[in-house]
């Protein structure tokens, strides 16, 4: 990965600006805020990477219950930022155990210098578990939380504004709201814009939660400008296993998508959200999500729901909902933009019981064989399935770059 000059990128880390935990941990009734690492006003400009502004967890049991996280920042600025990764938690290795808590407030940031042969990546407003780690999150409130990219000289990528996991873990009766990502290719750079997932990227099981009222932003001056899942991206931790993973009695509500790039392509998929893999929700309200694309090629799809194929492995698969509801979502653009599947935009067939899908705009499932029956299935007992022809667009080249699998496999680590 070599930084400008055919030179070896400079690293140095900055991690854990509260409490850098090596062993077992349990916290109870404490309030960790206002910390900060990397390249924070009044610290040093030296850090290429800061993860943790809270709490950074290496390994063993970290257990955390009846308190706050707040107002914590873990920032890298140029020029040397290239990854900024969890503002409150970073649970590297060993297990997050949290239940009755509040994480609020904190902010990831990456202002970034650097041209498109360097990795850089901003990952997690509030928590991000790893690959090596697990996590179970209770009765838990995760809001204000912000994860942000720009970059003066080439791409810029945000993700997950609340919670990032890398592989599955569970979600139980938890408010997941008011975070944001914003990505953002600034004047002078020629670079494209990527950022997903207001919420967060997640897999595993997500029961008795809310998703509300989060957003992505993305922006790019002169390149394309892509975002995905304004609340949430279900990214299957084995997609080729054809394993259903399944969220039930949730809310994916009022959760909003905004592109725009005035001379090259903007694109967004899944106003509420975006499914990779096979996945299932029952007795989840899927309502008044939206999305928004304005640029010289601009296309929205999935207004409530996406379930298609996305280059480098992030596949979609058959998508199932159970007493279920996807209405009132909405997708809009500048003129001449391409809007389809206010509702779902799906590749793979859907299986619907007893679920309403209608009072979307412009159309209630774009690519179903039998939309007008999808839109009318407002809660009649049986089983219907519908599919969709080949898509009548592909999606934007970049995205082709290995952008995606590079998120997906780093994990935002260094």
């Amino acid at each position: 990965m070599p930084c400008p000059g055919n030179r070896k990128c400079p690293f140095a880390l900055a991690a854990g600006g509260g409490i850098d935990n090596w062993g077992k941990l349990t916290l109870r009734n404490s309030t960790v805020s206002h910390n900060r690492v990397g390249t924070a006003s009044g610290l040093s400009n030296v850090a290429s990477d800061a993860n943790s502004g809270a709490i950074m967890n290496w390994r063993d049991t970290l257990t955390i219950s009846n308190s706050v996280i707040d107002g914590n920042s873990a920032t890298a600025t140029a020029p040397n930022g290239r990854i900024a990764d969890s503002s409150a938690i970073f649970v590297e290795g060993g297990a997050l155990v949290m239940r009755n808590c509040a994480v609020t407030g904190n902010r990831a940031a990456l202002a970034a210098a650097l041209p498109n042969s360097v990795d850089l990546l901003a990952i997690a407003g509030g928590i991000h578990i790893s690959d090596r780690a697990a996590g179970t999150i209770r009765d838990t409130t995760i809001s204000g939380n912000q994860v942000s990219a720009t970059n003066t000289v080439g791409n810029a990528t945000a993700v997950s504004g609340g919670v990032h996991s890398d592989l599955d873990f569970m979600l139980t009766n938890d408010v997941v709201t008011n975070n944001s990502v914003h990505s953002t290719t600034l004047s002078g750079s020629s670079g494209d814009a990527y950022g997903d997932s207001g919420a967060g990227e997640m897999s595993g099981t997500i029961n008795h939660t809310r998703f509300t009222g989060n957003t992505v932003i993305v922006s790019s001056a002169a390149g394309n400008a892509t975002a995905i899942a304004g609340s949430t991206f279900f990214l299957s931790s084995y997609p080729q296993s054809g394993l259903a993973q399944s969220m039930a009695y949730n809310v994916v509500s009022g959760n909003h998508l905004r592109v725009s790039s005035p001379h090259g392509s903007a694109a967004a998929m899944g106003g509420g959200l975006a499914t990779d893999g096979v996945w299932k929700l029952n007795n989840t309200r899927v309502n008044d999500n939206t999305s928004y694309v304005s640029g010289r090629i601009a296309s929205a799809r999935g207004g409530g729901i996406f379930d298609a194929e996305i280059p480098n492995n992030v596949q979609g698969g058959p998508l199932s909902l159970a007493n279920s509801t996807v209405q009132r979502n909405v997708l809009s653009g500048s003129r001449g933009a391409t809007l389809h599947g206010g509702g779902i935009f799906a590749e793979h067939p859907v299986m619907l019981r007893n679920t309403i899908i209608r009072r979307n705009s412009p159309d209630q499932c774009y690519g179903c064989r039998t939309a007008t029956s999808a839109a009318q299935s407002s809660g009649e007992p049986g089983q219907r399935t519908i599919g969709r022809p080949a898509l009548p667009t592909t999606l934007l080249d970049w995205l082709a770059d290995g952008r995606l699998s590079r998120i997906r496999s780093r994990g935002g680590s260094s």
